[in-house]
């Protein structure tokens, strides 16, 4: 979001332009894939122990905040349209919605807006969805390698390989790095003082090469794929070393866990809202971009309504997840072949 908000349309010369945030977004996306890989590698690992968990938990984390964030776009694309159309179309970082914005959102919300067959389906202004389906990808041969048997299993990743199509699948390894250093954390874990330096070394390795790389989104002919895999690397670096340090690093932060937590649960609504959030505040506006009051309402609007969605979001979730569990356990027990007599 600070990257995005340092546009000239949303912040005049830019928030934090000292800084340049936004040479950051596609590392802060790469280190977004390895977390996961990490997350969903311990999930299965400790909770999930069946596919139908398994389906219906990632089915319910992902609609919980798809759903709302859909309808915040829709939302907020139409109000800011209806105030200055202009604005969405000759700023300088401009995201025109394109046609066919039913079946755009359509292909969003069955997590296939950015597949090889229909690449760049993004609904309204929210670009940051062409994140959605790599991950819902990744999810899906994940599960399948975890949870199907013999021959099916393979047939049903080449199946859906082909469905994600070669861009999805060429930054597949950098998820697969987090799941890596799960495993890895969990078989061996090193010394605290070997843990405490490469903990170290590889976050000034990350900043460090993040502010000489490309500041563009990985193409499909992996140009820029071996950058992307160094930075994958120290992340999952950063990610295993800190088992070592563990016990330091909780009783740095361990007494806000609860805040941090809470914090936490923002951070996937943040991520699917606040483009089209930006876009509205900045044409919405109380005063010139560059000021401070258009820089308060601007943030202070877009994190309100965020609060609300994520809240939204952790409500839908659990009466999501009962059902998408109850249809697939009632299917799994229909395909059980009947007892003979």
């Amino acid at each position: 979001m600070i990257g995005h908000a340092t546009f000239h349309g949303y912040t005049g010369r830019g928030f934090l332009w000292q800084l340049d945030p936004f040479r950051h977004l596609q590392t802060a996306v790469m280190g977004f894939f390895v977390l996961s890989g990490f997350v969903i590698a311990y999930i299965a690992d400790t909770r999930e122990r069946d596919g139908i968990s398994y389906a219906s938990a990632r089915i319910a984390r992902m609609h919980s905040v798809i759903i709302p964030a859909l309808l915040v776009t829709l939302l907020f694309d139409w109000l800011g349209l209806s105030i200055n159309p202009d604005f969405y179309q000759t700023w300088d970082f401009p995201t025109p919605i394109g046609d066919d914005q039913g079946w755009r959102y359509l292909l969003s919300f069955l997590y296939l807006n950015n597949t090889w067959i229909f690449p760049n389906m993004n609904p309204g202004t929210n670009g940051p969805f062409w994140t959605m389906t790599y991950e819902v990808m990744y999810y899906v041969m994940f599960g399948l390698a975890l949870y199907i048997k013999g021959k099916k299993k393979y047939a049903l990743l080449i199946f859906v390989a082909a469905i994600a199509g070669p861009a999805i699948l060429t930054y597949s390894g950098i998820w697969l790095l987090g799941a890596g250093a799960y495993y890895l954390q969990k078989r061996k874990v090193l010394a605290p003082l070997i843990s405490a330096i490469l903990f170290m070394a590889s976050l000034l390795l990350i900043l460090t090469l993040s502010a000489y790389g490309p500041t563009i989104k990985a193409n499909l002919d992996g140009q820029t794929a071996p950058f992307y895999y160094a930075i994958g690397i120290l992340f999952a670096l950063n990610i295993y070393s800190s088992a070592g340090i563990d016990a330091y690093l909780f009783r740095l932060f361990g007494g806000a866990h609860k805040r941090i937590r809470q914090l936490g649960m923002l951070t996937f609504a943040l991520y699917l809202c606040h483009r089209p959030l930006l876009n509205f505040f900045s044409v919405f506006k109380v005063d010139e971009p560059s000021t401070i009051i258009q820089k308060l309402w601007l943030f202070s609007g877009t994190i309100a309504i965020v609060v609300a969605v994520a809240h939204c979001g952790e409500w839908m979730r659990v009466w999501i997840f009962n059902g998408v569990s109850a249809v697939l356990r009632r299917l799994s027990r229909t395909d059980q072949p009947k007892p003979q007599t």
